[in-house]
């Protein structure tokens, strides 16, 4: 899926009219963290602070496709993030948060929140959700 040119996707996203003093690619009108070129990239909403790239901890089984309510096989966990429908995401881990950073699958999401299954480990670890382009 190519995203739209960021004067198209302005366009079509209301900004301008809501928010003229925050409508630039590096503006973050609605405070989340995500600025508009990243809401762009991400397909979330730029003017809605929850609609935002995140992980979750808790599933939310109406947002969940069914392949992703089956159960949790013994050695695995799960994370799971808000996710946009057709949009490609990639999962990465590392021993830090410094890095350096493994990307352990990419999956294009069917429903509003996806899960990704990973080995427990007896080590700390830090996983991240990235946008695959």
């Amino acid at each position: 899926m190519t995203p739209p040119l960021y004067a198209d996707w302005l366009a079509s996203s209301g900004l301008p009219t809501a928010h003229p003093e925050a409508s630039g690619e590096q503006d973050d009108p609605d405070g989340d963290g995500m600025n508009n070129r990243a809401e762009m990239l991400a397909g979330t909403d730029p003017t809605d602070p929850v609609s935002v790239l995140t992980l979750e901890t808790v599933p939310r089984p109406e947002a969940l496709t069914d392949a992703d309510r089956t159960e949790i096989g013994p050695g695995l966990r799960a994370v799971y993030f808000r996710s946009i429908p057709g949009r490609s995401y990639g999962a990465q881990f590392a021993e830090s948060p410094e890095g350096p950073w493994n990307t352990t699958a990419v999956v294009t999401a069917g429903s509003g929140q996806t899960r990704l299954l990973f080995e427990a480990s007896a080590s700390a670890t830090f996983h991240r959700v990235i946008l695959a382009q």
